[in-house]
């Protein structure tokens, strides 16, 4: 995960998935096979992608608890309840990826054009690094990523190796926190899900292990990938991801669809709409 950013509080390098950890068992030799055929994908992932474009639409969700009285005790003291407030908005950009790289363009905020509004700014939860950064660096030898087979199983009708890996702090994913001013650098780890034929990557699950000290409690995501069709030729791209982020009692959700790819050239022209041709 090249990115998250939370714009009232966040931004994060990297990230990864609930479970143990991934520095154990030893890999057997087929499975040893099975992981470098792998890692050879994820390495070679951006650089075989076509320039393209498609409409990136997400959901923000923000729900948050806070304190409020509601009566009085026996003793007459007032009794404390939590009153939950939710707010959501939607985000529709145009992605444009070229030369192995992302850049976003705001196009509406709830259906209304929002100038000068920039992908980094959104409110709530954002992220970036669907599009091969973010697998690239957990397979990357440099990162020191520690493996093991998890177990089998099916995903999108389809038989997977579920594959965990850890990465340590050093060198980790960069957390800052903008409201508190505080930047570290925390281990992550996650799961990988792999198609058994092909050993193309169908899913990544993540989760960041932050210290307990932090300001923010919880950072998760999932991408999935689908085969998508650009000028006759079929890559797997993401189709949806979800951010899941915890801080201060407040809650961020966002649901990501990843919608209308097409080849990018200089005469591209892509129609924003409510997007029914989806990967």
């Amino acid at each position: 995960m090249k990115s998250l950013h939370l714009t009232a509080a966040l931004s994060v390098a990297l990230a990864a998935a609930h479970g143990a950890s991934a520095a154990t068992t030893p890999l057997s030799s087929d499975q040893t096979r099975v992981l470098a055929e792998v890692r050879a994908y994820a390495l070679e992932y951006s650089q075989k992608l076509p320039d393209f474009i498609c409409i990136q639409i997400t959901h923000h969700n923000t729900s948050s608890l806070h304190s409020s009285e509601v009566g009085v005790t026996g003793s007459g003291l007032p009794a404390q309840g939590q009153d939950k407030a939710a707010s959501s908005s939607k985000v529709e950009e145009r992605l444009t990826y070229f030369a192995q790289e992302e850049h976003y363009e705001v196009i509406s905020i709830d259906g209304k054009k929002v100038p000068g509004a920039r992908h980094l700014e959104m409110p709530g939860a954002v992220s970036s690094g669907e599009f091969g950064s973010a697998m690239r660096e957990i397979f990357d030898p440099v990162t020191q990523t520690a493996f093991t087979f998890d177990r089998t199983a099916s995903l999108h009708g389809k038989p997977v190796f579920v594959i965990a890996f850890e990465v340590q702090s050093n060198p980790g994913a960069r957390v800052y926190d903008a409201i508190m001013g505080q930047q570290i650098f925390a281990s992550y780890s996650g799961r990988v899900f792999v198609d058994q034929d092909t050993k193309r990557i169908l899913r990544i699950d993540s989760h960041l292990n932050l210290p307990q000290d932090f300001p923010i409690e919880l950072i998760e995501r999932t991408v999935d990938y689908n085969p998508v069709s650009i000028a006759g030729n079929s890559y797997y791209l993401p189709f949806n991801a979800e951010v899941v982020m915890k801080e201060r009692g407040v809650s961020y959700v966002n649901k990501i669809d990843f919608k209308a790819y097409q080849k990018f050239t200089v005469e591209s022209t892509i129609h924003f709409d409510s997007g029914e041709n989806q990967p």
